[in-house]
């Protein structure tokens, strides 16, 4: 065990079955970070339809984010053509 467990003095009960499934579900949580996104982008279409909501899609370049519409393209500099 760790030696933070024995200074201590903490012994876990042993790992079961339903420790397995409490761990996969946050895993599946964690992984799960685009929710949020899908959500917003789903109001968004729905707000103003797929096409114009398709000008303001999010476009990643190494790390940066490029927020232009697609129409105006030759003015924003890092945007990846999608």
């Amino acid at each position: 065990m760790p030696i933070e467990f024995t200074l201590l003095g903490y012994r876990p009960e042993p790992w079961s079955p339903v420790d397995s499934l409490a761990f996969s579900r946050v895993m599946i949580w964690q992984l799960s970070h685009a929710w949020y996104g899908e959500i917003l982008r789903a109001k968004l279409i729905e707000a103003v339809g797929q096409e114009h909501a398709a000008a303001w899609e999010i476009h990643r370049r190494t790390g940066t984010q490029s927020f232009c519409p697609r129409e105006s393209s030759s003015t924003c500099s890092g945007q990846m053509a999608g």
